[in-house]
């Protein structure tokens, strides 16, 4: 999903994934220029985990195999090295989808809105 804040003229963008005992959402976040914040949320239900991670990049530099390094701000069992893997994953993941997203609804690429390096 895309929203755009006409207000704030702010794009979000929201990728949600959902199996039986794992949630996890990452949102990506883009106010002015090229400077992204993205939010990874993790929740395990058996056993009971929350993970939580935040991390800023650059828009033009952002390649499609690029790792971005997260700020862990919450973990529980999980490893901050499975943190790391498991919210880059869903990032290359949503950002994939929100390019084709783009593509479909408003012939539009990630290109066309920061993401120069993205291939």
């Amino acid at each position: 999903m895309i929203i755009y804040e006409k207000n704030i003229e702010a794009l979000n963008f929201y990728y949600y994934h959902r199996t039986d005992n794992i949630w996890s959402i990452i949102s990506m976040y883009i106010k002015s220029g090229t400077n992204v914040t993205a939010e990874y949320s993790l929740t395990c239900f058996k056993p009971l985990d929350v993970c939580k991670a935040e991390a800023s990049f650059n828009a033009n530099t952002y390649k499609k195999d690029d790792t971005v390094n997260f700020k862990i701000t919450e973990s529980g069992y999980l490893s901050d090295n499975k943190i790391q893997n498991l919210a880059n994953a869903e990032l290359r993941l949503g950002i994939a989808g929100w390019d084709l997203l783009l593509k479909g609804k408003v012939n539009l690429q990630l290109s066309d809105i920061g993401f120069t390096s993205y291939k």
